[in-house]
């Protein structure tokens, strides 16, 4: 996922201890992009019955900065979950510095650019 040209969309799914159940790739975008919907995350969500969930995507270019669609669907998820009952833990941007060689990441939780439930 790091080292893709493309985004990548995935989810963890987990069980009320937060324990893993599922992981998937839930889309495959371009070098800048990935739609993906709210619909399609919560019908995987769903077929394993998780609990909770997390959601990471990468950006190709390296830079972890959340663009304007990376926080309108983190929002869309946090309030269909409210509805399913599955809580939605965090959104995870992850990028490739390829002038240090190392992996950065940033997650919308602990940035406070999104606020999430419990």
């Amino acid at each position: 996922m790091i080292h893709s040209g493309q985004e990548v969309f995935a989810a963890l799914f987990l069980n009320t201890r937060n324990n893993l159940i599922d992981k998937r790739i839930l889309g495959i975008g371009t070098g800048d992009s990935c739609q993906i919907s709210a619909q399609e995350v919560f019908a995987a969500a769903l077929q394993c019955r998780a609990s909770a969930l997390i959601v990471a995507h990468n950006h190709p270019s390296g830079d972890v900065t959340p663009s304007a669609e990376d926080l309108s669907i983190t929002r869309q998820l946090i309030e269909g979950g409210k509805i399913l009952g599955i809580n939605v833990l965090d959104h995870i941007i992850v990028g490739h510095n390829d002038t240090e060689n190392r992996v950065v990441s940033m997650s919308l939780r602990e940035s406070g650019m999104v606020v999430f439930g419990a």
